[in-house]
């Protein structure tokens, strides 16, 4: 049910949730994302930039457009080998500058043996060599 204006009741509160938000802590790192699907399995994977980080949500720099309530995985290059696998929620995504969009995620938890693991696994070694 939306009012005059076309806002829905559950719009108005995911504003109100970003607009409450804390801010998180600068964090830069390569990041491989992909869309979970409706089978909780991964999609194709694209790169992004990560820009904030807290306990609780993930901002990030993407050339791709994510809807709000898609599930995403994420894999966290740092300075090792590994990635570090993340799951999250789309809760925002606008556009910012330069054909970017600003992306931001609520993280949840990874359940037991999710396929999200082996995904992140998968991506181990430098970006620059995948498509």
């Amino acid at each position: 049910m939306g009012n005059e204006t076309g806002l829905t009741t559950e719009s108005f509160c995911l504003d109100k949730h970003v607009a409450s938000r804390p801010s998180g802590h600068r964090f830069v790192a390569d990041v491989e994302v992909s869309e979970i699907d409706e089978r909780t399995r991964p999609g194709p994977s694209w790169v992004a930039r990560s820009i904030e980080l807290s306990k609780s949500h993930f901002v990030m720099a993407s050339r791709r457009m994510c809807y709000p309530g898609r599930v995403l995985a994420l894999a966290v290059h740092l300075i090792d080998d590994r990635p570090v696998p993340l799951l999250g929620r789309v809760v925002n995504c606008q556009y910012s500058d330069d054909g970017l969009y600003k992306v931001d995620v609520d993280l949840v938890r990874i359940p037991e043996g999710h396929s999200v693991y082996a995904w992140a696994l998968a991506r181990s070694g430098p970006i620059y060599k995948r498509s």
